[in-house]
């Protein structure tokens, strides 16, 4: 079967029919047809030798960045975009992330094991999870992990909450003097708190486990579409391409004050849980 291709009419590489954009130059692809027309319509005006020469060019200054061929693992495009916009995009450890990137594309894969969400996961949940995804400016995760990291700290607060309230209420005046002064009252609330605590421990610890294994092997998949769909939006906004590459360096990179208000949430959540438990 005969594979389709693009040629690009910046720099004439040749590319797969998927790509919207040359994985050489980053230039618009035309459909096969809208190719064929304007290559016929520009036969006495085509010049081989330039575009060699200029492909040639393009090439030599893109490979000899040391930050995109930092891994034995490399790809000139990624989902149809250039390597060097993804490097760009993603800024800080980019020579960590852009292997990763590579090997993902390359493997057709969406599994790749990413440390930090995986160790914030697994102590403190999807509300730790979330403060690398708001320090890599990955809003909605962000969001829908703070969320989750939300509702369950409530649910914890509700569970252990009544049982203990109920269990001082049930004791009458006279019992509840005494035990206290005798320091009874105190283990056996301890004991109620207890049980009802291991139903509440389960919950967060098989919690933060699913949300350190979920985050740690999704986490790269998650961020590369994320690059993908942000660069995608900003070039069909057609804007100003002299500021480019400075466009992606803003809306990629990292986040130092988000990462403070992550740990915000993160401690104002469990204050509330706290809040509610005693309410409760």
């Amino acid at each position: 079967m005969e594979v389709k291709t693009k040629i690009c009419s910046e720099c004439n590489t040749e590319n797969e029919e998927k790509y919207e954009y040359c994985k050489n130059c980053g230039a618009p692809l035309l459909s096969a047809e809208a190719e064929e027309f304007e290559t016929n319509f520009n036969k006495e005006d085509f010049n081989p030798q330039h575009f060699e020469n200029q492909s040639y060019t393009q090439n030599a200054n893109f490979n000899s960045n040391p930050q995109y061929t930092h891994s034995n693992v490399f790809t000139e495009t990624i989902e149809g975009l250039p390597y060097s916009d993804y490097a760009i995009f993603v800024g800080k450890k980019g020579d960590k992330y852009m292997p990763v990137f590579s090997k993902l594309e390359i493997t057709s894969s969406k599994v790749a094991w990413h440390w930090p969400t995986a160790i914030l996961g697994f102590l403190f949940g999807p509300l730790g999870a979330a403060i690398w995804f708001f320090y890599r400016k990955l809003y909605k995760p962000a969001l829908l992990l703070t969320a989750i990291g939300a509702v369950l700290l409530i649910i914890n607060a509700i569970i252990m909450g009544p049982t203990v309230a109920n269990f001082m209420g049930s004791i009458d005046g006279e019992k509840l003097y005494s035990s206290i002064i005798s320091g009874d009252i105190f283990d056996e609330a301890e004991k109620v708190e207890n049980k009802e605590s291991s139903l509440a421990d389960i919950i967060t610890e098989t919690t933060d486990l699913a949300t350190g294994i979920l985050c740690g092997l999704f986490a790269h998949h998650i961020y590369k579409r994320h690059i993908h769909k942000t660069i995608m939006k900003y070039r069909e906004s057609h804007a100003d391409s002299r500021y480019y590459q400075m466009a992606l360096s803003s809306l990629g990179g990292t986040s130092d004050g988000m990462i403070v208000l992550g740990i915000i949430i993160l401690i104002f959540s469990s204050n509330i849980s706290s809040l509610i438990y005693l309410l409760f």
